[in-house]
């Protein structure tokens, strides 16, 4: 080659040669043509002249370029700067031009002995046929594959390209030429989603049905992490929500999924049974119905639960008959029953009933989930519940017209008074009005749930739950705004919240849970140890805000994570002196924790499970992806320690961290409970990573 590079012109010097063939008007043509991407008619009005002149003029330029003998000089020249390569980069070309024009009029052209693949963004010089062909089969590969599965076909391919070193990137950029994405052991050609990663993984990886419930998620977002090093952004609710719309993806058993690739079943059985079920000539029929009238055949065909049997309908005979929509596992024989609304299904069992029924039963006997049975209670103005848990219908209330006018005038008698009135006193005043005696006899169901559910039928502006009734003008909208103007501005401790709900005879439910709620809407705070103020209260300038953000973050700088237990009081007066604190307050683990969660760069890490050996207040930077405690255990554990281990090293280790509270003696230290979905434990005492 060397010899050969003597004898051949300079390649400047043919490039000259060529480019001297054109006058300038076909110079400025072509760069604007090819350089700057206009069109001919933009082109033409540039230059001064028509559309069709201006397509004349690129003709005969590119006439003059192409000229034989001048082609294939230059054709030889470039083969025999790359050492007479099948193919080189793009990139290579342009730093042997050293002209841009020419570069974009040559990705243009398909010449005899050259052409550009703009897939792979190479100038290929021979095998032209070759590269075509297997450019189809890798146009026709699957959406989503793992690069195992189809090593050879894509080798083959890039057997006859010779620009690229061997490697991993080799595959990617050829693959990332026809838009493929490679994702940890997968390439996909979709767009980024969490449905693609759930649809593959129960496709491609989940061997058995995989059970999904809050225990297991934090598994199951390892493993996606693991095969395709993506993050699941959405929660296990909008999971759940993927799962049962994908057509391919069945249930075997409640939260419990797997691909219908992987279910053995006998399709023949399952046509017979369906044409049994056809005969009974019903208008619809629940699924365990269905399946409790055919258990053993079923049994026999590999059909073992009522969700199997359920989604195998649905994904062999769904043109067939209607199943139902949703959450709703019914089986519909007539289309008129099936496009009826749920509401309208709800309706008319119930006026075949003609009595209030409990709603467990009632659920199960149309074969709807419990959630979906109050949702469309709570959005219909039919219903009703005339108890806790009996549900009905609005036409079953016996109450004439002036009854009816008597008690809306005593709930806005108690509304009027006050911005809200109280379920209960709305309730003894009915049951003690002389007027209402008659009213009181033809109705058995006279409390709380059935009155205030009444009075938001028959009265459109009177808003509420089971405790409390409002206007929509009412400042006052539910229990938790009724229990926060109790609170004002005063200190409380959790038992005095409980003790506020008391006093409002709220329903035990609501007196339970109200602290939490209110910490889980952020209205109030602690201050300290059971000291609570309402949120608005802390009154604490931004700037003190980021001050503090600031001290705790340069306290991490070699961590992503940072316990407040490892301060003491004092430590903490002595770590924020300089910054002016209200004089009510004084410095302490749950005042900060407050303020850190005004805040926007730290994050508090919650508890999946209620765990009294882990009380600790961890803190993140707010940009890492653990939502959890238990996730950020897990990664320490799995990085720091070499697994099979002693669960009472890890536990000590968990400890110097600050992350488990210390304990004196070494018994019976455990891994809290919430990690049972990450590791195994044996009798010996060890763990493992599922």
């Amino acid at each position: 080659i060397e010899k050969i590079l003597h004898k051949v012109s300079d390649l400047k010097e043919v490039i000259e040669e060529i480019l001297s063939a054109l006058n300038e008007s076909q110079i400025r043509l072509l760069e604007l043509r090819f350089e700057k991407k206009h069109t001919l008619d933009r082109c033409g009005k540039i230059i001064g002249v028509s559309r069709e002149r201006a397509r004349q003029i690129e003709s005969m330029a590119l006439k003059k370029l192409l000229e034989k003998n001048k082609i294939s000089e230059f054709i030889f020249n470039i083969n025999v700067r790359t050492g007479f390569s099948k193919s080189i980069t793009c990139e290579k070309m342009e730093s042997l031009l050293q002209n841009k024009l020419l570069l974009e009029i040559l990705k243009t052209l398909h010449l005899d002995k050259m052409h550009y693949n703009s897939n792979l963004d190479l100038f290929i010089f021979e095998n032209f046929e070759k590269f075509k062909e297997i450019e189809k089969s890798i146009s026709s590969l699957p959406d989503t594959f793992r690069i195992e599965e189809y090593f050879w076909e894509i080798s083959d391919y890039l057997s006859v390209i010779d620009a690229f070193e061997w490697d991993d990137l080799y595959f990617e950029k050829c693959l990332g030429s026809f838009n493929f994405k490679r994702y940890g052991e997968f390439f996909t050609k979709r767009k980024e989603s969490d449905s693609l990663f759930i649809e593959t993984y129960f496709e491609k990886i989940a061997e058995e049905p995989f059970r999904l419930d809050r225990d297991t998620f934090g598994r199951f977002n390892y493993e996606i992490d693991k095969y395709f090093n993506y993050k699941i952004k959405g929660n296990l609710r909008s999971v759940y929500g993927f799962l049962d719309r994908y057509k391919y993806i069945i249930k075997t058993a409640p939260l419990t999924y797997t691909h219908i690739s992987k279910v053995s079943y006998d399709y023949d059985t399952l046509c017979r049974v369906k044409s049994s079920l056809r005969k009974l000539k019903r208008t619809y029929i629940s699924l365990e119905e269905a399946f409790s009238l055919n258990r053993k055949e079923l049994a026999s065909a590999g059909i073992h639960t009522a969700y199997t049997f359920y989604y195998l309908l649905k994904y062999e005979f769904e043109d067939e008959f209607k199943v139902g929509s949703g959450n709703s596992m019914n089986l519909y024989f007539d289309h008129e029953t099936a496009s009826k609304t749920r509401e309208e299904l709800i309706y008319d069992a119930l006026w075949k009933i003609g009595h209030p029924m409990d709603k467990v039963k009632f659920c199960n006997h149309l074969g709807i989930k419990d959630y979906c049975l109050n949702d469309t209670i709570f959005k219909s103005e039919k219903f009703l519940f005339f108890d806790k848990s009996l549900v009905g219908l609005v036409d079953w209330v016996n109450v004439f017209p002036w009854e009816e006018k008597k008690i809306i005038e005593i709930a806005r008698n108690k509304l009027e008074n006050h911005d809200y009135a109280l379920v209960y006193e709305v309730v003894d005043d009915t049951i003690s009005c002389k007027d209402l005696q008659e009213f009181r006899g033809r109705n058995n169901y006279l409390n709380r749930y059935f009155i205030s559910w009444f009075l938001k039928r028959i009265c459109k502006d009177i808003y509420g739950n089971f405790n409390i009734l409002y206007l929509e003008s009412s400042l006052i909208k539910n229990a938790s705004d009724l229990v926060l103007n109790k609170i004002g501005t005063s200190v409380v401790r959790r038992s005095d919240i409980a003790e506020i709900c008391d006093s409002y005879n709220f329903k035990d439910a609501t007196r339970s849970n109200m602290s939490s709620k209110l910490f889980e809407d952020n209205k109030i705070v602690e201050i300290d140890f059971d000291k609570i103020i309402l949120r608005e209260n802390l009154k604490l300038e931004q700037e003190i805000i980021i001050r503090i953000e600031d001290i705790f973050l340069d306290l991490m700088k070699d961590s992503d994570f940072i316990s407040l237990n490892r301060f003491s009081t004092k430590e903490l007066e002595a770590l924020l002196r300089d910054i002016p604190l209200p004089k009510a307050y004084r410095w302490n683990i749950y005042l900060i924790k407050s303020i850190l969660k005004l805040g926007s760069r730290l994050k508090l890490l919650l508890k999946q499970n209620s765990d009294y050996r882990y009380d600790n207040l961890i803190f993140i930077k707010s940009e890492l992806k653990y939502n959890i405690l238990e996730e950020l255990i897990f990664e320490l554990i799995r990085k720091n320690i070499p697994l099979p281990a002693e669960e009472k090293a890890a536990c000590e280790f968990l400890e110097n961290l600050d992350i488990l509270s210390k304990k004196k003696s070494s018994f019976n230290r455990k891994l809290p409970f919430g990690m049972s979905r990450y590791f195994l434990r044996d009798n010996l005492g060890n763990i493992r990573i599922k």
